[in-house]
């Protein structure tokens, strides 16, 4: 996931990625990259005269990363398509379709084993 934003007439650039690798850039240059799981966390940057920070909020009720620019909200969703996706309500689990590809799995695996069984005999 990626989102821009304007600071000071330069791109500030924010990567996530969902196995939790997190890239800050700021008129192209990297400014933070690291691997974390955070569930809440504020990170702040100063990049000319201005100071921009990145408020992380991550919960299995919410998912919101906002932007600052010297304390006034500039951005209010960092990724509002990722946002709206884990907020769209859920269908029930498909019992039946996980039990149909389990047997099969199964018949699969004994089928294999009996190829194997055969082949091994002289």
């Amino acid at each position: 996931m990626e989102s821009t934003f304007d600071v000071s007439g330069k791109k500030f650039r924010v990567v996530f990625s969902l196995l939790g690798f997190e890239k800050y850039y700021y008129d192209g240059q990297l400014l933070l990259s690291r691997w974390s799981f955070k569930f809440k966390d504020r990170l702040s940057f100063e990049v000319g005269n201005d100071v921009v920070e990145i408020n992380v909020v991550l919960s299995h009720k919410s998912f919101s990363i906002q932007a600052f620019i010297n304390g006034d909200l500039v951005v209010t969703e960092l990724f509002p398509e990722f946002k709206a996706q884990l907020q769209a309500p859920r269908k029930g689990l498909d019992y039946k379709g996980m039990l149909t590809n389990l047997v099969m799995w199964f018949v699969i695996a004994f089928v294999f084993m009996l190829i194997f069984q055969w082949l091994q005999q002289p």
